[in-house]
């Protein structure tokens, strides 16, 4: 009783307590989220020779259900060279450089083995290629737009449980790039990756 009269007017002061504030949603509980960094070699047409072979780093995020296989992913690859080639006498120094982005559907799989996971993904790339050419005779420079149709498989290992490294393999077939000439940015593509999830 004593508690209880001491109590009672403190609690008509304060006023009526304000109810508690909902609780945030948590995304992870309705998607996986990953990011995915790749490091690899990107081999264009030999219309492009002697910068055809180029080294390729990029970036890109994933998104699936948690019981689910598919998802969406989207992401940027950036390809570069710098090679020379003997014309007669001279030489000319080449450079070619495509920029990717890219996204659409991903199929992540169970485990075949262990933790060694398999996925799958295809869908539409938008490509900016540059070619320049500097030597004896001059230099010249062509730059255009693309626009292409990928697909990629790939194996991954997990680790201290969110991280993974793999191996993807990816192919694209390309519209026509108007550089110095007409020519299409079909390339393959191995890259190693690294990954984790958020």
């Amino acid at each position: 009783m004593v508690l209880e009269s001491l109590v009672a007017p403190l609690a008509a002061f304060l006023g009526p307590s304000a109810p508690l504030p909902a609780p945030v949603p948590q995304f992870h509980g309705v998607g996986v989220v990953r990011t995915t960094l790749y490091a690899g070699l990107h081999s264009l047409t030999s219309d492009f020779a002697p910068a055809d072979d180029q080294v390729v780093f990029g970036i890109d995020i994933d998104v699936r259900e948690p019981a689910g296989k598919m998802g969406f992913e989207a992401g940027y690859f950036r390809s570069f060279a710098d090679e020379s080639t003997s014309v007669g006498a001279g030489s000319v120094d080449v450079e070619s450089l495509v920029h990717e982005f890219w996204g659409r559907a991903r199929w992540t799989f169970e485990p075949w083995f262990g933790r060694a996971r398999p996925y799958v993904g295809t869908g539409l790339s938008a490509l900016y290629a540059s070619y320049d050419t500097d030597g004896f005779g001059g230099s010249t420079h062509g730059s255009s737009w693309a626009l292409g149709l990928y697909g990629h498989a790939g194996l991954e290992w997990t680790f201290a449980g969110r991280w993974a490294v793999g191996l993807d393999l990816r192919t694209l077939l390309s519209t026509e790039a108007e550089l110095q000439a007409n020519v299409r940015l079909n390339y393959t593509q191995a890259a190693f990756t690294l990954s984790w999830g958020w």
